[in-house]
């Protein structure tokens, strides 16, 4: 087995592993305590998460990306991107917990919020990067795992319909400093780490994080604007949006591993062969079109019966939420290629400008129509990632030459043929339909993508 494929056996056993239990821990939670309460849940773990975000201001990207191409003076560059975290969280922390003071103080969504926070201290000293920079995911795959089943311990052991809320936000408080603390004690057992000096000044770090700190900042705001605008506004529209939001989580494990494989690839390419590189963006952009539409066309046929099976009756609305947010998976996995090649080609102000506008069209979306706010903002967060795909595909056309209209609008135009037909002929024969996507579907994207034995080869090739 070569490299390539213990990475993937890696990285993919351990997103399927850690993902599913917090998707059990999702379905507990949501059976004992309702889509209110859910959607007060997801709105302090989107706070969490804009924290998170902000603390770590790009740092852990630009970190990969370094490391990647170069590990001088490695030491003495993580000392100061440890140190700046712990900085940058201390002083998050406390201008959110004013923010929430002055507007939610005394609220339940106040209390869920604080606690939940304080997993940014921990997680300032999180090292997944440093390991995605050495391409060593065997250790990353362990701390994934140990983290997801602490907190799903604890949810089993001590959380029930009649708990506090703000017990919850405890157990995944553990489960990032035990995370933090395995990673640690490996990284400095196996790195060796000896501090040393470095060329990269604490500004200079700040500085060269900047496009993507604000690139990540923004993507993050629109992504968890919707749960926090739902839990304050109405919760139960927002446990009906976190349940459907989750799924598509779950599928985004296929992003996580994407990035953790290709970014540092696709960055020592760009530096040590162009040529070979622009073959690479071709073949990877065909393979992702390919795996995404259909993973995006199969979840698109799950029954309306499964989330009141899973999630119990209150969920049933969740299922038209979860169609259109397929969409949005579709298009997240789609940009990741173009993200990352034009970060490894340090191109961030293309990327920072597509969000920028993509933001745009999300608040121009939400403003001026009237769907119901749950309905809203999933179709907000499609367009969302449509305008970024454009912006970004148009830019980089002019630097790598690759076929638009058959990498990705021809596959783009089946995609929306074979979603009509759905719902034109799903009532009247589902199976066969079914069956249509399963197989016919996946032909005709094939022989659209026209994916060679060559590229096939090539890609082989170029990973082990």
């Amino acid at each position: 087995m070569n490299k390539i494929f213990k990475n993937v056996f890696y990285l993919g056993s351990s997103d399927i592993i850690s993902r599913f239990l917090n998707f059990i821990a999702v379905i507990y939670l949501a059976r004992s305590f309702g889509p209110k309460e859910m959607g007060l849940i997801a709105a302090s773990i989107s706070i969490l998460t804009i924290g998170n975000i902000l603390a770590e201001l790009g740092l852990p990207i630009l970190g990969t990306k370094i490391i990647s191409r170069s590990s001088k003076n490695f030491s003495g560059f993580l000392k100061k991107i440890l140190t700046l975290r712990l900085y940058l969280s201390i002083i998050i922390f406390l201008i959110i917990l004013i923010i929430l003071r002055i507007y939610f103080f005394e609220s339940d969504f106040y209390y869920l919020s604080i606690i939940y926070l304080l997993a940014l201290f921990p997680a300032s000293f999180l090292m997944e990067w440093v390991f995605q920079g050495f391409q060593n995911f065997k250790i990353i795959s362990k701390g994934r795992i140990l983290s997801t089943s602490i907190y799903l311990i604890w949810i089993i052991l001590f959380i029930n319909k009649e708990s506090d809320l703000i017990f919850i936000p405890i157990g995944w408080i553990l489960s990032i400093f035990f995370q933090s603390f395995y990673l640690g004690i490996i990284n400095f057992k196996f790195l060796k780490i000896e501090y040393g000096k470095t060329n990269f000044s604490k500004y200079q770090i700040l500085k060269k994080a900047l496009p993507l700190a604000l690139s990540t900042i923004i993507a993050q705001l629109i992504i968890q604007f919707p749960p926090i605008f739902l839990g304050f506004n109405d919760s139960f529209q927002g446990g009906l949006f976190n349940v459907s939001f989750r799924l598509i989580v779950f599928l985004l494990m296929l992003n996580r591993i994407f990035y953790s494989l290709f970014f540092p690839t696709i960055t020592k390419l760009i530096n040590e062969n162009d040529k070979i590189f622009k073959i690479y963006f071709t073949v990877v952009l065909k393979s992702i079109v390919f795996l995404s539409m259909y993973i995006g066309i199969i979840s698109i046929q799950i029954s309306n019966n499964f989330f009141t099976f899973i999630f119990g009756e209150n969920y049933q609305d969740s299922f038209e939420i979860f169609q259109i947010l397929c969409f949005y998976f579709i298009f997240s996995l789609i940009n990741s290629v173009f993200t990352f090649t034009l970060i490894g080609l340090d191109k961030e102000n293309i990327y920072l400008k597509s969000l920028i506008i993509g933001a745009l069209g999300f608040i121009l979306f939400f403003l001026l129509t009237e769907y119901t706010l749950a309905i809203r903002f999933s179709i907000c967060l499609v367009i969302f990632q449509i305008i970024s795909l454009g912006i970004m595909s148009v830019e980089l056309m002019k630097t790598i030459k690759f076929n638009y209209l058959s990498s990705i609008f021809f596959p783009l135009i089946l995609l929306f043929i074979m979603v009509f037909l759905k719902n034109v002929l799903n009532s009247y024969n589902s199976n066969f339909l079914f069956l249509i996507n399963m197989i016919v579907f996946p032909l005709i994207l094939f022989y659209i993508l026209n994916i060679s034995s060559s590229d096939k080869k090539f890609l082989m090739n170029n990973l082990k």
